[in-house]
């Protein structure tokens, strides 16, 4: 919840992962973090870039 409290911090609308390594778009399992702050992130966008 850190990444979302600075995020509110600084009036961010947007927070934005990546991944290492190659991805396939069928197999794209998001980790722990990014499944936490897509659920804390209520009034921003949340982009997971593969």
């Amino acid at each position: 919840m850190a990444i979302v409290e600075a995020a509110k911090e600084e009036n961010c609308d947007t927070i934005v992962f990546g991944r290492k390594g190659k991805s396939e778009v069928s197999n794209f399992d998001i980790g722990r973090v990014p499944w936490k702050v897509i659920h804390g992130a209520k009034k921003m966008t949340v982009w997971m870039v593969p």
